[in-house]
């Protein structure tokens, strides 16, 4: 008697899965972070791009700063920083104005141990606001000073009063020495015949 025997089926073998898909977590983790990397790489590029390196020189900077300042803050920053601070109760510089090539200055004299040493420092600072003017590199066919300094009357009462007011062509601003500050000892007399000189500041 012959027992037939019913051929079993074989399983295939499982096919082993792709890497990928056997961890799908740690393949999430690396595509995020190569995705956060691409970013940070193009957004350092375009940083770098926007921030170029600042090269202007000091020089530049300051030239820059002055031309966009009106010629009457020219003159304001120039002659202020001639004249320095003052020591009275007054402002140093009152006014500067600038028309048609025309520069008046109006300041205050400073006040000094002896009345000798105050004309001095008015005669300086005559020479200071010209020499300031003509550093500025504008135009000037006038400038006229008017320096004031607190005077009593015959009353005993005591005011702010115009002692200088000189006045000074083109002719004469073109022919003075800016680097010779002997000049101040004839900084006066070089004003044209219009200017004011009070008795109190007359002479040396």
């Amino acid at each position: 008697m012959t027992t037939s025997t019913t051929p079993q089926a074989t399983e295939p073998a499982p096919t082993p899965r792709n890497w990928f898909v056997r961890h799908k977590i740690m393949t999430a983790l690396l595509a995020l972070l190569i995705i956060v990397g691409i970013v940070q790489a193009t957004g350092g590029e375009d940083t770098d791009g926007d921030q170029a390196p600042n090269t202007t020189s000091g020089a530049e900077q300051q030239q820059s700063g002055t031309e966009t300042q009106s010629p009457r803050e020219q003159l304001t920053a120039a002659i202020t920083d001639a004249l320095g601070e003052g020591n009275r109760d007054v402002p140093r510089v009152a006014t500067v104005t600038y028309r048609n090539e025309h520069v008046a200055v109006e300041w205050a004299i400073n006040d000094n141990i002896t009345e000798g040493f105050i004309k001095t420092s008015a005669r300086h600072d005559a020479f200071d606001i010209l020499a300031a003017i003509n550093e500025t590199g504008l135009p000037v066919t006038q400038a006229s000073l008017d320096g004031t300094f607190s005077m009593q009357d015959e009353y005993g009462n005591a005011s702010e009063s115009l002692v200088l007011s000189l006045v000074y062509p083109d002719r004469v601003l073109q022919r003075i020495n800016y680097d010779n500050v002997g000049v101040t000892d004839t900084i006066h007399e070089l004003a044209t015949g219009l200017s004011f000189v009070h008795p109190a500041f007359q002479g040396e």
